[in-house]
């Protein structure tokens, strides 16, 4: 018998098809949802919590006083904007939750291996598309995976201790072809929801672990649960054939996700 639906049946096999966190809109800050995506909007950037990247923008001045020549000019512009990016690449990345409000800055301060594998990283990320030129200002933005072998989550891996869980879904590691994918879908009832890395749910009464995220990472591949906005357009195209059930969360000021597992024992269609 199951023990709770809402985890047996959050994750799919390691097939990897879509593997989703699902929130529901209404009851998370405006400022996170995008379409059907979960973004954070941070300064000089966003974190893209449904794509697993982190985009920074770098601007810088086309200066055609000290250089003459319009296309050196131009050419150093770019080189700049890309520095600026590079650097609001780094300070966005630092203040990233990665398990409850454990930040990318913590693990940096205390472990000078994952300073530099971070920086190392944030100076070989990616352009995405051409630079822009608007109104004089040379415009660059790069990215940064969250969690594929050339991104964040690979470097704290080893750092990452995973909590004793409640619950033990042993059932999704098992690999079984055509498996629809399932999804479960967080009410946030205070309004109030900063995601991180690796997401830890505990049982609001006792406090104790039921869900640690971190135990579903596959740094190898790169695959992690997305988060993303529930809509029925997302359900339809992810393939999704059983109704999501919502569960009544609030995140606390340790980062936690909280549940009553109680109540959300009775969802358990075995039962």
């Amino acid at each position: 018998m199951k023990n709770i639906l809402i985890f047996i049946l959050f994750f799919t096999n390691f097939a990897f098809v879509k593997n989703v966190i699902s929130q529901n809109s209404n009851m998370i800050n405006p400022y996170l949802v995008q379409g059907d995506s979960i973004i954070e909007v941070v300064d000089n950037g966003q974190i893209n919590w449904t794509k697993q990247e982190i985009l920074a923008t770098g601007f810088c001045v086309i200066d055609t006083v000290k250089f003459k020549n319009k296309r050196q000019a131009k050419t150093l512009a770019k080189r700049c904007a890309v520095i600026v990016a590079k650097a609001n690449l780094l300070e966005i990345v630092k203040g990233i939750y990665i398990i409850r409000q454990t930040t990318v800055d913590d693990f940096m301060m205390r472990n000078d291996r994952i300073r530099g594998e971070v920086e190392g990283r944030v100076k070989n990320t990616r352009q995405m598309g051409k630079a822009k030129e608007i109104d004089g200002v040379m415009e660059v933005t790069i990215a940064m995976s969250i969690y594929k072998a050339n991104g964040l989550a690979p470097i704290l891996k080893d750092e990452i201790k995973p909590e004793p869980q409640v619950l033990e879904p042993v059932e999704v590691l098992e690999e079984k072809e055509n498996q629809t994918p399932q999804a479960i879908a967080f009410n946030f009832q205070n309004g109030n929801f900063k995601p991180s890395v690796f997401p830890v749910v505990v049982d609001e009464k006792t406090g104790k672990t039921v869900l640690d995220f971190s135990k579903y990472y596959n740094h190898e591949t790169g695959e992690f649960p997305k988060f993303i906005k529930l809509s029925k357009k997302v359900m339809a195209e992810a393939g999704f054939t059983d109704a999501v059930n919502v569960i009544d969360a609030i995140q606390k000021e340790d980062g936690s996700i909280a549940i009553d597992l109680e109540k959300n024992q009775k969802l358990d269609k075995n039962s």
